[in-house]
């Protein structure tokens, strides 16, 4: 794993990574792909990516098969701020 995705991770947290099931995680360009568990808003993969203002953008997939829906973008979501960003999308709860 590159230092870039080991930073994203370490700012979501290992707990929350847990929580949220974090799985089959893929290096993007600037960032990192991983699934997710069931959740309510059936959000199934994620994305995140460094842009050049040293924030993240995120986008929310919902995947199955060959249909793939995006479900939310967010952008310029600060380090600190994206286990909230994933936690208020998915409705998965976090702990702080």
């Amino acid at each position: 794993m590159t230092n870039k995705a080991q930073a994203i991770f370490n700012q979501i947290g290992n707990k929350n990574l847990l929580l949220f099931g974090v799985h089959q995680e893929t290096l993007v360009p600037n960032g990192v792909s991983f699934k997710l568990l069931k959740n309510e808003k059936k959000v199934t993969d994620v994305k995140i990516e460094l842009n050049m203002y040293d924030t993240y953008d995120l986008t929310f997939y919902n995947i199955r098969g060959t249909k793939v829906k995006i479900i939310r973008k967010s952008e310029d979501i600060m380090g600190e701020q994206l286990a909230d960003a994933i936690s208020i999308t998915t409705k998965v709860k976090i702990l702080y």
